[in-house]
């Protein structure tokens, strides 16, 4: 990024900040936009359709609209976090096979994506490491507070995190549609020694991927 973009961005910066705010509150779908620019917020109908069109989709691919409600849960409560298929299926009641099944239909209906861990021998994701799970667009992190009304509130540095990640997935993944349930493009990242960065950005060799770190 050059000097001039940045120093243009630094200038416009409060208003930057009041638009990405307004993003995060509300999302990105038409419809809570539209809610949102009339004053109205994100909405219990627009709430409520997102989850109709989940829950239905789980349903139709035979599982339990349930357990992927209490996955989803689970993932707005951990964002940023590093999670696993074995502890994520205990908060599902379900077995570690499961709990991965789960998410990749959720990743498959565009409203989650996992991250997994970097694999620096085999220049690759490493599928039984401990994994990052974000929700495609803010929306859906309001989701299951809002759908069970339990005062569940995701917090803002995750929802921070959850954006830049979302962000740096729409730039790096190519094909965009295929890449939820396994990005090949962004992975997090984690030494042996215990050293980690929230994301590795790229594609290629080691080299050509840029490590990326959040903090708000």
């Amino acid at each position: 990024m050059s000097h001039e973009v940045l120093l243009d961005a630094r200038l416009r910066l409060p208003a930057l900040q009041a638009l990405f705010e307004r993003y995060l509150r509300v999302g990105g779908f038409p419809a809570a936009v539209e809610w949102e620019a009339a004053g109205g917020g994100l909405q219990d109908e627009t709430i409520e359709m997102l989850w109709d069109m989940i829950s239905a989709e789980v349903a139709r691919q035979g599982r339990e609209p349930a357990r992927a409600f209490r996955m989803l849960e689970q993932v707005v409560r951990s964002l940023g976090s590093r999670t696993n298929w074995t502890a994520l299926g205990q908060v599902m009641d379900a077995s570690r096979a499961a709990a991965e099944d789960y998410a990749t239909l959720l990743a498959r209906t565009f409203t989650i994506v996992i991250v997994y861990r970097y694999l620096l021998d085999r220049g690759g994701p490493n599928p039984s490491a401990e994994k990052k799970i974000y929700c495609v667009d803010p929306a859906f992190a309001y989701l299951p507070g809002r759908v069970r009304r339990v005062g569940l509130i995701p917090d803002v540095p995750g929802l921070v995190e959850n954006a830049v990640m979302m962000a740096l997935f729409r730039t790096e993944e190519r094909p965009l549609a295929e890449q939820f349930a396994l990005p090949h493009a962004l992975f997090c990242w984690r030494s042996a020694s215990g050293g980690e960065v929230d994301a590795l950005a790229g594609e290629g060799a080691i080299k050509r991927r840029v490590p990326e770190e959040v903090k708000y």
